[in-house]
This record gives C-alpha cells, sequence and structure tokens, in this order.
C-alpha cells in the first residue's frame, strides 16, 4: 500500500484540486453567456477527479495493484532515471527503449516492466513527465491526466451541442456521466487516453471540415490523435473510418447542386467506405471466435455481476439494453436509416460503436476486461440513442406535416 500512497498523496492532490477548481471556475465564467452549456463544464470535472481519486483507491485496498499501479511504478521508474539521465528519458518518450536507455535504470529507479510491450508502454512514455511534475504522487499523477483527457472530451461534448443543441443535458450524461466511463476512464489505463483521443479526432475533424476554423491546428489535433490511437489501440483508429468517411461524404455532397453529379459521386463515397469497413474487420484478424455485438454493449448481465463493480456495470448494461430494444421496437430499422443518412455525425457514433463492439469482441471474452475496453464505445453509443429518440419524433412530425399538404393538395384539386 505505501508504496503507492505515501505522505506526498496528502499534499499534492489537494492542491491539483484547487488549481483544477479555479482553472474550471475561469472557463466557465468566461464562455457561460455565449455558450449556456459551460454550465456543464464544472460538474464533469468534478465527477471526474472524484473518479480518479476513487479508481486509485480502488485498485491499492480492493485489487491491490494491477494494471494502473503497474503503470505508475513505470512511471516513478522514469521519472527517477530522469533526475540523473534526463537525455536518455527524452530519448525513450521519443524513439523507445533501447540498450543504452536501459542502463539508465538500476535497482534504485527501478525497471520499467512494460517496455516489452510495445502498446502498453506508450502509456508509460506519455505519462511519466505527469508523473514528474506531480512529484511522483499516484493520486496527483491520475488526476492531472484526467484533467488533461477531460479537454479533449470536452472538445467533442461542444461538438454535439453544436450539431444537437436541444439535446445538452442528453450529451453531457452520455459524455460525463456514465458511470463505468467516468470510472475506468480516469485511471492511468490504456482506455482513459485512447477515449481522449477518439473525442480529440472527431471534434478536430468536425471544426476543420465542416466549421473549416483554425485549420492547422486541428490537423495537428486529428494527426496527434490518430498516431495515438495506432501506437495504443490500432483497431479503435480503423473502426473510426468508415463513419468519417461517410461524414466528409455527406458534407462534400450537401454543397454538389447537380443532383445527376451527386448521383454519380454518392456511390463513389460508400464504397470507400465499404472498403474502409473491410480494412476494419482485416486489421482485427481472421478468426470469428465465439463473437456476439451484445457481449460488448450490454454484458455482464445483472446476473452476471460476480462482485460489486460488475452488478453495477450490469445494472447500467440492462438500462442501455432496455432503450436499445425499446427504439429498435418503437422506429424500425428503415427509419434508423434514413435518420443515420439524415444526420451525418449519427452515422459516425453509430457505425464507430458497432465497429469498436465487433472488434473488441473478437479479442476479449473477460467481462472484467470488457467493462473498461468498450469506454470509447459507449459515450457515442448512448448519444447515438438519444439522438436517434430526438430525431425521430422530428422525422415523424415532418411525415405527418408532409401527409396533411398532401391530403389539402388532393382536396384544393377536386375543389
Amino acid at each position: 500500500m505505501f508504496e503507492f500512497l505515501t505522505f506526498v498523496d496528502l499534499i499534492v492532490p489537494p492542491i491539483y484540486f484547487i488549481i483544477f477548481y479555479f482553472i474550471a471556475q475561469s472557463i466557465k465564467i468566461r464562455n457561460i453567456e455565449t455558450n449556456s452549456s459551460y454550465k456543464y463544464y464544472y460538474p464533469g470535472l468534478l465527477v471526474k477527479l472524484m473518479a480518479s481519486v476513487l479508481i486509485c483507491l480502488v485498485y491499492v485496498f480492493y485489487y491491490e495493484g494491477g494494471d494502473t499501479t503497474s503503470y505508475y511504478r513505470d512511471c516513478v521508474a522514469i521519472s527517477k532515471s530522469f533526475m540523473g539521465h534526463p537525455f536518455q528519458m527524452i530519448k525513450l518518450s521519443v524513439a523507445g527503449m533501447d540498450e543504452e536507455v536501459w542502463r539508465s535504470f538500476d535497482s534504485e529507479t527501478g525497471w520499467p516492466m512494460y517496455c516489452y510491450d510495445p502498446y502498453a508502454f506508450w502509456v508509460d512514455r506519455l505519462v511519466w513527465p505527469l508523473c514528474l511534475v506531480s512529484f511522483q504522487s499516484f493520486i496527483a499523477t491520475t488526476m492531472l491526466l484526467s484533467f488533461i483527457c477531460y479537454q479533449a472530451i470536452w472538445r467533442l461534448f461542444q461538438t454535439l451541442v453544436y450539431e444537437f443543441p436541444n439535446l445538452q443535458r442528453q450529451m453531457a450524461i452520455a459524455m460525463f456521466f456514465i458511470p463505468s466511463v467516468v470510472f475506468w476512464g480516469s485511471g492511468i489505463l490504456k482506455d482513459s487516453i485512447t477515449f481522449a483521443a477518439v473525442a480529440l479526432f472527431i471534434s478536430s475533424f468536425h471544426t476543420f471540415i465542416k466549421l473549416k476554423k483554425q485549420v492547422f491546428k486541428n490537423i495537428v489535433f486529428m494527426v496527434f490523435a490518430s498516431f495515438i490511437l495506432i501506437k495504443i489501440k490500432p483497431y479503435i483508429f480503423f473502426a473510426l473510418l468508415p463513419g468519417t468517411t461517410v461524414w466528409f461524404a455527406g458534407l462534400f455532397l450537401a454543397k454538389v447542386e447537380n443532383k445527376l453529379l451527386k448521383a454519380s459521386i454518392a456511390p463513389m463515397f460508400l464504397v470507400v467506405a465499404a472498403v474502409a469497413g473491410y480494412l476494419v474487420l482485416g486489421a482485427i484478424g481472421n478468426s470469428l471466435g465465439d463473437y456476439r455485438l451484445e457481449n460488448v454493449l450490454f454484458r455482464p448481465y445483472l446476473w452476471e455481476g460476480y462482485n460489486p463493480g460488475m452488478l453495477a456495470s450490469g445494472i447500467e448494461n440492462f438500462v442501455i439494453l432496455i432503450l436499445t430494444i425499446y427504439l429498435i421496437l418503437r422506429i424500425k430499422v428503415f427509419n434508423l436509416f434514413r435518420l443515420m443518412f439524415r444526420h451525418h455525425f449519427l452515422f459516425l457514433s453509430v457505425t464507430f460503436s458497432l465497429f469498436f463492439a465487433f472488434s473488441v469482441g473478437l479479442t476479449t471474452s473477460n467481462f472484467g476486461s470488457l467493462v473498461r475496453y468498450k469506454i470509447p464505445a459507449m459515450p457515442l453509443y448512448v448519444a447515438s440513442l438519444y439522438i436517434i429518440f430526438s430525431s425521430y419524433k422530428e422525422l415523424k412530425a415532418e411525415d405527418k406535416e408532409k401527409v396533411f399538404l398532401k391530403d389539402e393538395a388532393a382536396e384544393n384539386r377536386k375543389v
């Protein structure tokens, strides 16, 4: 226990919390008059910071170690070695581990255990500077990582609010307040970083392609997010390709006034999206195993909750399953496709969630791992449910109006 929680954890985290509080209040005050959605900035951040502290305590006292404590131990080793070999540790961050860098570690600093796993080691390479500036405090390092990741998630929330301004509260729930996502997405884990990377990629793509603002900045963000995803979990990047292709196509075709040209170009984009989807399936392997989509999106079930964490996740999954069944029965599959092609962001969120679930379902059968691995998909999936429900009501109202106008026109012709 004292390896991970020390006296420093009683001092640095409260200081960080005060700093983050004033930053959050400043951001809120600066923007609340022009953007009412900023009322969610501090509550969302507060929940994430509290989850950061909680996940540290759970891993130390309940699990007695695990992935996040191992990452932290590696970051402590690297930050200690930095004090004596700064250039070697910078080299490690940029180029990875080699024999010369390895010799910079000793029994006093410890050795990074994840250096033999290139995907996991990227977490060490990204997080150790945070550990250094946090005075090697486990809780403070986790809080600082959560604060940074939260900024990317907030950008995605702003994208959703821009596209669906009447769904602020629902989008806030999807992005900030899903219990399993908040908890498992607030630790020193791959999933915390990859969810932030997904959020950064989508929000930057939207700002660059649709809004055409801060072009260079958002291109850099997209490249950086893509790099992080490819280095840590490549299949997540591939799962983004089909939806972003169709989203780009929809924005492009919306500007084409010639209907014949539009009809000629549209199939080409669909072929590209289909090829992208094929690449996703190829990237995740040839063996289908015992895959079922429900394993990722809706399991563990309530009766499969063999510990408090799984039971809480089972309750959450049960609610999402009921909402999904309700929407499918109410709107029908045909209307779902109408809505997806009407709202290009909805197409992206649905296809990403499904491709992501498929790829995770092929490679993971352990429910404890599934709860963590599905984090990047769940906020967008829940957001999709809210969007579908709201958009379907609008679609029904429009269809009724069309029927009314058609009947009225027919009556007028009779007269």
